[in-house]
């Protein structure tokens, strides 16, 4: 069996039922689930079935203490449906989907399992999608991001999120430095007004440099959702 017959047969494999996952807490109850949940080397067993695809959904900070009413994000409903139409379809490719939660337990913000840590509702949550603590504005940094691709053989990274002036951007910069190739969502990342611009231009700004930077490997580029998902064709044979 080849293509995606075979991918959906290993990835029934360690698939647990959705009674079994607790999206608040974003981890597998099950047995089997708690054996792989965490080993990075298992999960690439399913998603490097097709060794040319290499991908991976980088979904950065949608946590319920960055979209209240005191810090309204730029088209928040839009930013997450968009993400919950990428997602879905790199799962159905056999890419990796990974949710970066900021943990702030250090600073008392964002403490791991409050609600302000916990990712928005309004998301699609799968068990068999990776979760990935973050300490700083780069999601590479002192985190187990950079292990986790590189035990799934991703060489290009999708990056979606918020906030695009701080997080994202910090985090396109270090996968660059890091010689991945990096597509940015252009209508995939959000932040919110700033005291001398609003966030609509934050947005339209960050695009036009990382459309214009020059990586020292491979590439960078800005691709709205419809483009990105022309790319992940899964083939029959």
């Amino acid at each position: 069996m080849t293509g995606q017959g075979s991918d959906q047969m290993l990835l029934s494999l360690i698939r647990p039922q959705k009674k079994d996952y607790n999206p608040k807490l974003n981890y597998c109850q099950t047995s089997k689930c708690q054996k792989y949940g965490n080993d990075f080397r298992a999960r690439a067993a399913i998603y490097t079935v097709h060794m040319n695809k290499r991908k991976a959904l980088l979904i950065i900070d949608m946590q319920k203490g960055s979209f209240t009413d005191e810090t309204p994000r730029f088209d928040a409903d839009g930013i997450v449906h968009r993400i919950n139409i990428l997602a879905r379809q790199f799962r159905a490719s056999a890419f990796p989907v990974i949710f970066v939660q900021h943990d702030g337990t250090s600073s008392g913000e964002f403490v791991k399992n409050t609600a302000e840590w916990e990712l928005l509702e309004a998301l699609s949550v799968e068990p068999t999608d990776i979760s990935i603590d973050k300490y700083a504005n780069d999601v590479f940094y002192n985190s187990r991001l950079n292990s986790c691709l590189k035990d799934l053989n991703v060489n290009e990274v999708v990056i979606t999120g918020c906030a695009t002036d701080f997080c994202v951007e910090a985090t396109v910069q270090s996968a660059i430095s890091k010689d991945y190739t990096v597509v940015v969502v252009e209508n995939g990342h959000t932040t919110g007004d700033r005291p001398h611009l609003k966030a609509g231009k934050i947005i339209e700004h960050y695009n036009w440099v990382w459309k214009n930077m020059i990586p020292p490997k491979g590439t960078v580029s800005v691709a709205k959702v419809g483009e990105v998902l022309k790319t992940l064709a899964v083939p029959n044979a």
